[in-house]
């Protein structure tokens, strides 16, 4: 009753729309009711009503397309997704609010990284929404980290807690060994006093300075949103005592502890634990995904260049499958291959029992730390075509693992052709019309075709 209300004042109405425009049709689309659109078309038509409205691709089609009188009275903008630079744009514009939002310093590497991480992982979502949830995700991550005491102080308080447990039982005691024991316990208490509280001096000094850094940004804010409102209002002696008086002593005074602050991380060598970092942004990555996204740490460059040893200490006899495996797992880590394409893909090919399958068991452990971190599927039960709506007919979601495909000589052709889909761009359609990523995935196929051939040839001629 109210929208039948509304489109009958007589001035002009402006106003933005960022909900979905679609709502406006009735849920029959194809339907002549009334619904929010009826009632909107004449307003539109007159110019009496002005409006920006927003909607998804597939919600015009559906809704908006359909009437045409609807759709001529709107000009169409197409919102393309940004790009990665684009993302770290935007994300720079945004940093100071949710600096003072959280209480924490965002570094520009780590907005880098989520702009990069986001594009690279998580293709199931758009840019820069997901960068976005990325940094908001780690700043709160590092806020808690922050309000909560270090892990070295909680560990003595805990040890000091029980050993004034251990003293109020052994002061009721009388022996000369709960005596003895009594003093050792004070003792130790002492030391972990003396320990403890430098520690603790020093992790209330770093958050009380944090805090007052967290306060002037947060009045600076504050300030800000005066001014722009003052000169809305055109109150310029306002908006100009706040611009060109207090916000420059606030910020001069802001510079001041952040320089001070940042002398004594160089001077310590130590980061500030209020600071988002991208190691914090990648962890957040890894905690979405299981995607190990971490930097190569010096123990990870020394598994990917001595990977032949590791892999042959399990899969004995067969050096040249082992070389060629590492050698394409390396050329992927150091991102010298296809970023669109599967990490690597492989086809192994021998008689039963050579170590096909524990090869792959043996690569997932490597890579993904677990044996298990692997997906099989049985090629022999898709020797019929009408199988293969049983592989795509629902959204696998595979995660960053192996794929071990087994058997294929066994599967239909037209498997086999889906597969190729999934090799060359590193993605796949399910049933429902979505896209799977296998960017993150190793695809490895086993055959024992040829098997009696590869045999022969190991023998030598006669």
């Amino acid at each position: 009753m109210r929208l039948k209300r509304h489109p009958t004042t007589e001035p002009p109405l402006s106003f933005s729309l960022t909900s979905y425009i679609s709502s406006w049709r009735g849920e029959d689309a194809e339907g002549g009711g009334m619904d929010a659109a009826n009632l909107f078309k004449p307003l539109l038509a007159r110019g009496k009503l002005h409006c920006i409205g927003a909607t998804t691709l597939s919600e015009y089609r559906k809704y908006i397309e359909t009437d045409a009188a609807l759709e001529r009275r709107f000009a169409q903008v197409l919102i393309n997704e940004p790009t990665v630079p684009e993302t770290i744009n935007i994300l720079r514009g945004i940093r100071e609010k949710y600096e003072v939002h959280h209480g924490v310093r965002v570094l520009d590497g780590a907005l880098i990284s989520a702009a990069t991480l986001a594009h690279r992982y998580l293709t199931s979502r758009r840019l820069p929404d997901a960068a976005i949830d990325l940094v908001d995700e780690a700043c709160a991550s590092v806020r808690v980290a922050r309000e909560t005491a270090p892990e070295a102080i909680d560990k003595l308080q805990h040890q000091r807690l029980q050993l004034e447990v251990e003293i109020h039982a052994l002061e009721r005691e009388k022996d000369q060994a709960s005596k003895n024991r009594l003093a050792s316990a004070r003792k130790a208490m002492g030391e972990i006093d003396d320990e403890l509280q430098p520690l603790k001096a020093a992790y209330e000094a770093e958050k009380e300075r944090g805090d007052e850094i967290n306060n002037v940004r947060k009045r600076i804010d504050e300030l800000k949103a005066k001014a722009d409102d003052a000169e809305r209002r055109h109150d310029l002696q306002t908006a100009s005592d706040l611009r060109y008086y207090a916000l420059p002593e606030l910020q001069s005074r802001l510079d001041q502890l952040q320089a001070r602050k940042k002398k004594e991380e160089e001077a310590s060598g130590y980061i500030s634990s209020d600071t988002v970092t991208p190691e914090h942004i990648a962890e957040i990555v890894a905690r979405w995904t299981s995607i190990p996204v971490t930097r190569l740490m010096s123990t990870e460059k020394e598994k990917l260049l001595h990977m032949e040893k590791i892999l042959a200490d399990s899969v004995v006899g067969q050096p040249e499958a082992v070389k060629a495996v590492a050698n394409a797992i390396r050329l992927s880590r150091s991102g010298l291959t296809n970023a669109d394409r599967p990490i690597a893909s492989f086809l192994m090919s021998g008689p039963s029992g050579t170590g096909k399958t524990l090869l792959s068991k043996t690569l997932a452990a490597l890579l993904f730390d677990s044996p298990d971190a692997m997906i099989r599927i049985d090629g022999s039960e898709y020797s019929e075509k009408h199988a293969i709506a049983r592989l795509i007919g629902a959204p696998p979601g595979y995660p960053y693992c192996i794929v071990l495909i087994d058997e294929i000589e066994k599967a239909a052709h037209e498997f086999v052709t889906l597969f190729l889909q999934v090799l060359d761009d590193g993605r796949l359609t399910d049933g429902q019309g979505r896209v799977v990523d296998f960017r993150n995935t190793v695809i490895i196929m086993t055959s024992n075709l040829g098997a009696a051939f590869l045999g022969d040839m190991a023998e030598g001629p006669d």
